[in-house]
Protein backbone atom coordinates (compact mmCIF):
# COMPACT_ATOMS: atom_id res chain seq x y z
CA UNK A 1 0.00 0.00 0.00
CA UNK A 2 2.85 2.23 1.07
CA UNK A 3 5.11 1.60 -2.12
CA UNK A 4 3.82 4.57 -4.18
CA UNK A 5 5.52 6.69 -1.59
CA UNK A 6 8.72 5.10 -0.80
CA UNK A 7 10.70 7.43 -3.44
CA UNK A 8 9.89 10.46 -0.81
CA UNK A 9 10.40 8.60 2.15
CA UNK A 10 13.84 7.69 0.91
CA UNK A 11 14.41 11.42 -0.34
CA UNK A 12 13.81 12.15 3.13
CA UNK A 13 15.58 10.03 4.82
CA UNK A 14 18.93 11.95 4.79
CA UNK A 15 17.13 14.90 6.94
CA UNK A 16 17.52 13.28 10.24
CA UNK A 17 16.23 15.70 12.59
CA UNK A 18 13.20 17.17 10.29
CA UNK A 19 10.15 18.16 12.48
CA UNK A 20 7.80 19.74 10.47
CA UNK A 21 7.10 19.09 6.56
CA UNK A 22 4.81 20.84 4.06
CA UNK A 23 5.60 18.92 0.37
CA UNK A 24 3.30 18.70 -2.91
CA UNK A 25 2.89 14.52 -4.06
CA UNK A 26 0.20 14.30 -6.67
CA UNK A 27 -3.05 11.88 -5.09
CA UNK A 28 -4.49 11.76 -8.48
CA UNK A 29 -8.24 11.84 -8.20
CA UNK A 30 -8.11 12.47 -4.84
CA UNK A 31 -8.66 16.24 -5.41
CA UNK A 32 -12.19 16.34 -6.78
CA UNK A 33 -14.96 14.50 -4.48
CA UNK A 34 -18.24 15.97 -3.31
CA UNK A 35 -17.93 18.18 -0.50
CA UNK A 36 -21.60 18.41 0.34
CA UNK A 37 -21.17 14.77 1.84
CA UNK A 38 -17.98 15.37 4.08
CA UNK A 39 -16.39 18.36 3.28
CA UNK A 40 -12.56 17.42 3.00
CA UNK A 41 -13.09 13.87 3.84
CA UNK A 42 -11.78 13.20 -0.19
CA UNK A 43 -8.88 15.17 0.47
CA UNK A 44 -8.03 13.95 4.13
CA UNK A 45 -7.87 10.05 3.31
CA UNK A 46 -4.81 9.05 1.15
CA UNK A 47 -3.06 11.88 2.35
CA UNK A 48 -3.38 10.69 6.18
CA UNK A 49 -1.72 7.28 5.02
CA UNK A 50 1.35 9.17 3.20
CA UNK A 51 1.80 10.96 6.47
CA UNK A 52 1.34 8.06 8.42
CA UNK A 53 3.84 6.62 6.23
CA UNK A 54 6.15 9.35 6.24
CA UNK A 55 6.08 10.09 10.33
CA UNK A 56 7.32 6.04 10.15
CA UNK A 57 10.33 6.97 8.47
CA UNK A 58 11.35 9.93 9.47
CA UNK A 59 10.71 9.48 13.55
CA UNK A 60 11.49 13.30 14.17
CA UNK A 61 8.53 14.65 12.40
CA UNK A 62 5.93 16.62 14.46
CA UNK A 63 3.99 17.39 11.86
CA UNK A 64 3.32 17.13 7.88
CA UNK A 65 1.12 19.16 5.33
CA UNK A 66 0.10 18.00 1.88
CA UNK A 67 -0.56 20.89 -1.20
CA UNK A 68 -4.08 20.69 -2.58
CA UNK A 69 -5.85 22.49 -4.82
CA UNK A 70 -9.33 24.51 -4.34
CA UNK A 71 -12.12 26.02 -6.57
CA UNK A 72 -11.96 29.41 -5.45
CA UNK A 73 -14.85 30.69 -7.83
CA UNK A 74 -15.79 30.18 -11.95
CA UNK A 75 -12.38 28.92 -13.87
CA UNK A 76 -10.12 29.95 -10.73
CA UNK A 77 -8.11 27.72 -8.50
CA UNK A 78 -6.60 28.15 -5.00
CA UNK A 79 -3.80 26.17 -3.59
CA UNK A 80 -4.20 25.15 -0.34
CA UNK A 81 -2.38 23.19 2.34
CA UNK A 82 -4.06 20.34 4.25
CA UNK A 83 -1.33 19.61 7.62
CA UNK A 84 -1.65 17.07 10.20
CA UNK A 85 -0.09 16.97 13.67
CA UNK A 86 1.36 13.90 14.26
CA UNK A 87 1.30 11.84 18.13
CA UNK A 88 3.55 9.18 18.94
CA UNK A 89 2.76 6.84 22.07
CA UNK A 90 6.08 7.97 23.67
CA UNK A 91 5.01 11.97 22.74
CA UNK A 92 2.66 11.62 25.99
Amino acid sequence: MYSRWTDYGDAFDKYEYIQRLRIGIPFEGFDEGDPKTDPGSFLRADRRKCGFYLASRLHTLCQVGFEYRTEAGSCRYEDRWLDFDIQRPWDG
